[in-house]
């Protein structure tokens, strides 16, 4: 599943209006698809299929609508993947998270679904004093890659992923670092925590709820 941008921090009620009405759009354009394949599927394969020959019955015009209801169709799964991406990630970040937490639940196994768990994460932003541009000479961040032994992030820019991966590492283990060493720039990078909802062993679960 496609994974869009992460939303901003909870909203409650807001978010969770936001995710019904996605719901309902993506209800709709299920049942527009539906009916276009049960259109076809009437039309086109015989009562006794596979054993039957698949016949064309349609006529030039009809099969005209047919291609341009298939057009519609693909524009409508589209939508829909984009649409599902983000209710995915208003469930996970704006939503699931926040009734877990109110309800005092760390770990939930969902019969059907799997266990269902929190897990911090982090947002990152560069911070660029004025007049400096990514990548050039004067972008301190380079420099401070190099001093900490993580060069191997840059490339002709950050690889803001595996920069991420990095400072989230130093993060939860600050132990770890040079002794007066901080986790990451504070002047040069804006870190933002979040917690998000986390599914593993689908399917496997029996109804018990931990806190």
């Amino acid at each position: 599943m496609k994974k869009s941008t992460t939303p901003p921090a909870p909203k409650s009620a807001q978010d969770f209006e936001s995710a019904l009405e996605l719901i309902r759009q993506v209800s709709d354009l299920n049942k527009s698809m539906q009916n276009t394949i049960d259109t076809i599927w009437k039309r086109v394969v015989p009562p006794d299929y596979p054993q039957g020959p698949v016949k064309n019955t349609l006529t030039i015009p009809e099969l005209a609508e047919l291609q341009a209801k298939l057009d519609d169709m693909h524009d409508a799964v589209e939508k829909t993947s984009t649409m599902a991406g983000s209710l995915y990630d208003t469930v996970r970040v704006s939503i699931l998270p926040l009734v877990m937490q109110e309800q005092d639940v760390e770990k939930i196994a969902v019969t059907g679904v799997g266990t269902v768990y929190l897990q911090d994460d982090i947002r990152i932003k560069r911070l660029l004093p004025q007049g400096v541009e990514e990548g050039s000479k004067d972008d301190a961040l380079f420099d401070w890659l190099d001093a900490v032994g993580a060069g191997d992030v840059i490339k002709s820019t950050v690889n803001f992923s595996t920069l991420k991966a990095m400072i989230k590492r130093r993060i939860q283990s600050p132990d770890k670092l040079p002794k007066g060493q901080l986790p990451y720039p504070k002047e040069l990078i804006e870190v933002t925590p979040f917690t998000r909802s986390q599914i593993t062993g689908r399917a496997k679960a029996e109804a018990s709820v931990q806190k």
